[in-house]
């Protein structure tokens, strides 16, 4: 929501079983268009509705560079990642899995 204004995400959608990874069978989702909202429009909060009329909150901080800014930078990438949370804690990282991030979100 921004302004009280629902804005969906219409590419947050279930990940697909690959060669590397067996997304859909793990239960992970992903969305590009998180990561631009996030960078250029300073949209942080997002709030994931399910069925049953829960909410659960999710802030991602995302961060645009320059590509010279990119080049010395950590991740050496364009948009990095500066902090996950869901519910209002910090979502960690899945060691299990090294060639993608993907963080969990433990419903508590």
């Amino acid at each position: 929501m921004n302004n009280a204004i629902n804005r969906y995400l219409p590419d947050f959608t279930r990940a697909k079983n690959t060669n590397s990874l067996n997304g859909y069978d793990l239960g992970l989702v992903g969305t590009l268009d998180i990561v631009y909202k996030s960078s250029d429009n300073n949209i942080k909060d997002y709030y994931l509705e399910f069925p049953n009329g829960d909410i659960d909150t999710l802030f991602v901080d995302f961060r645009r560079l320059t590509s010279c800014e990119a080049n010395i930078s950590a991740c050496k990438c364009l948009f990095p990642l500066n902090a996950v949370k869901y519910n209002g804690r910090t979502a960690t990282l899945d060691s299990s899995l090294i060639a993608y991030k993907v963080y969990l979100f433990n419903k508590q």
